[in-house]
């Protein structure tokens, strides 16, 4: 996973492991905003703190859609460059070959 990998690669990959970590965390905040709404009927004003919830959900989400979308952008950039230095190096050691080498290597 490594071999192919240079100091921009790893800097994707600590970014979205990091990123990752985060959009995990996400998850026990959503509990503890969800156990709000259960002591929204005992407060005086129901309506106002049913908003303040609903904007914590909605700022919640927003991070979460953040944090996994730069997660995915930085592994697959990750990978995509890997994989094109990867082909690279393919290429460049086929077109080395001698013509006969086609013509005795079974493809199959």
């Amino acid at each position: 996973m490594f071999r192919f990998a240079d100091t921009t690669d790893f800097t994707y990959m600590w970014f979205g492991s990091v990123a990752a970590l985060a959009a995990g965390a996400v998850m026990p905040f959503f509990s503890f905003i969800f156990g709000d709404v259960a002591l929204i009927y005992v407060k005086p004003d129901p309506i106002g703190e049913s908003l303040k919830i609903a904007i914590k959900f909605w700022l919640l989400a927003a991070a979460a859609w953040v944090l996994n979308f730069v997660s995915i952008y930085c592994w697959t950039m990750s990978g995509e460059r890997q994989c094109l230095r990867y082909r690279r190096i393919y290429y460049k050691l086929l077109l080395r070959q001698e013509v006969y080498w086609y013509d005795i290597t079974n493809p199959n």
